[in-house]
């Protein structure tokens, strides 16, 4: 399942969906649009760019939470 994200088509490969796209200014003037699309396309992503994994669904963040707590 690929989401749509405005100009650009998130889930077309790992560096569109890497959390150093926050630094551009066009996903600065909305980044919920790029959340909503990394959420829609991998809830739970491995961003090999920041080398860390990127949790968006709050069930997985509570899970994440207790059971490394």
């Amino acid at each position: 399942m690929q989401a749509q994200s405005p100009g650009t088509a998130a889930g077309s490969n790992d560096e569109s969906l890497s959390l150093l796209r926050m630094l551009n200014p066009e996903i600065l003037a909305d980044p919920n649009s790029f959340y909503r699309a990394l959420h829609a396309y991998e809830p739970v992503h491995w961003d090999p760019y920041m080398h860390a994994w990127v949790v968006t669904s709050y069930p997985e963040v509570v899970t994440v939470l207790t059971t490394c707590a």
